[in-house]
């Protein structure tokens, strides 16, 4: 929002512009409360077995990596130098990390030591 109202701040806005930004921010506001987990939300949520999710697979248990952090969640580990996702927010739930000690720059996508 800070950068949405420097870039404005010299700008001469016209009655649309101002309606569209308007329009955006009550866009976003929405979809941020539909992100939120209500309540209790958990208390139906019956969690998966993860007793597969083993090391020697490639994976790990990430705990309360799922949706609204209710139950725990078997992530695949990405290994130095494999393609990966740079961790995002927002609701997204990953089923990959790279493995400890290694990160994901956005600007590489592909694990790397930090």
């Amino acid at each position: 929002m800070i950068l949405l109202l420097n870039f404005l701040r010299d700008r001469q806005l016209t009655p649309n512009m101002i309606k569209y930004i308007l329009l955006l921010t009550l866009v976003v506001a929405v979809a941020q409360c539909l992100l939120v987990c209500p309540k209790h939300y958990c208390d139906k949520v019956e969690c998966e077995d993860l007793s597969s999710c083993r090391a020697e697979n490639g994976y790990r248990v990430k705990e309360k990596g799922g949706w609204c952090r209710c139950c725990d969640l078997c992530v695949k580990v990405i290994g130095e130098n494999e393609p990966c996702s740079p961790p995002i927010e927002m609701g997204v739930i990953f089923t990959s990390e790279c493995a400890e000690g290694l990160h994901c720059p956005p600007e590489i996508g592909r694990c790397v030591r930090i």
